[in-house]
């Protein structure tokens, strides 16, 4: 086993690709994440390996490979060189403002708006948490209470099996594109996965208009009555996006994913695709599809109830270009 990292002098050559990145397209303030951190580690383990093949040259390759750094050893040497080369922080998009430093008795991390703004993060990310833990044990409530009726019920892992199925389709409406392809394709792409139990023309634009009541400043939806999500764009002015607008000027589509009789099997679909895109889906090196390429804001929000047959239906809404009406003259704008 080699020495710690903390207690060793490096060799320059181990700095070379991440000032190399650190000084490509202002990355000193972003973050390294996805993709591009993992470029990064490739090219440390490369030089790592090569650094110790030259180093004990005279040991024999079972030898040599017992010394070279684990992938954990080399994930330490990477927050290594980011602190040094940023001032000793480690991930800047974490702050406001980056290398800044603060003043003496400012305002930290741990207290008013910015204590709040984390709250929020934390807040979303557990509540997604419980709503899993909720959507486990009512589906485990009808299999045990209802068997009749749960014969059919999908189980999670079920639900990710139509969930890969649909990634791996090439549907016609997509330009005999699959979903990922497409949205691969198309960097101006926007895409919404959704649910309904109506005809797919009456809900597939739903989330264009305001739901429920109005959100208030800094407040996170947890699924409350009367609570519902904000459309998540709007027109540049602020007013809604009506559907005859977003089907004819900004060419919105539609189309069906999964049909199932039982509510729950439509909503588990959708909640599996709308995980993945949103967090897995590698979109032009970031982790997950950002808000104006996805149209929900968080995952699992809809309604869950397991009530009488109906056709249900997991649908997917897109716009090829809706990227090219953003921007300071744009008509069109996200609602962060």
């Amino acid at each position: 086993m080699i020495e710690s990292i903390e207690d060793m002098t490096l060799p320059p050559v181990y700095k070379v690709p991440v000032t190399a990145w650190l000084n490509t397209d202002n990355n000193m303030t972003e973050e390294c994440r996805g993709q591009a951190r993992q470029g990064i580690k490739n090219q440390l383990t490369t030089i790592d390996r090569s650094e110790i093949d030259q180093r004990f040259s005279d040991l024999d390759e079972d030898a040599r490979l017992k010394k070279y750094r684990t992938e954990k050893q080399i994930e330490r040497l990477l927050e290594k060189l980011l602190r040094v080369n940023r001032n000793g922080i480690i991930k800047p998009e974490k702050t406001k403002r980056g290398l800044e430093q603060g003043l003496v008795g400012e305002e930290s991390s741990c207290q008013g708006e910015r204590l709040k703004a984390a709250n929020a993060t934390y807040n979303a990310i557990n509540n997604a948490r419980i709503q899993e833990r909720n959507r486990i044990a009512r589906d485990e409530f009808f299999r045990t209470k209802f068997p009749s009726q749960s014969e059919d019920l999908l189980t999670i892992p079920q639900a990710e099996v139509h969930r890969q199925r649909i990634l791996d389709t090439k549907f016609p409406q997509l330009g005999d594109l699959s979903i990922q392809e497409f949205l691969s394709t198309h960097p101006n792409a926007g895409l919404y996965v959704g649910m309904t139990g109506q005809v797919l023309e009456n809900e597939d634009l739903r989330w264009l208009s305001q739901r429920g009541r109005p959100m208030k400043a800094g407040e996170v939806y947890v699924g409350r009555p009367g609570q519902k999500n904000r459309p998540s764009i709007l027109k540049s002015n602020g007013e809604t996006i009506k559907d005859k607008e977003a089907r004819e000027v900004y060419g919105f589509k539609s189309f069906v994913v999964y049909e199932s009789p039982i509510k729950n099997n439509v909503c588990s679909v959708e909640d599996a695709l709308q995980k993945f895109l949103q967090y897995k889906f590698i979109d032009n090196g970031h982790d997950g599809l950002r808000l104006g390429r996805r149209f929900w804001r968080h995952v699992a929000m809809g309604p869950k109830t397991h009530i009488e047959a109906g056709h249900y239906k997991t649908f997917v809404t897109f716009s090829v270009n809706i990227g090219d009406y953003y921007g300071d003259n744009g008509t069109v704008k996200v609602n962060y």
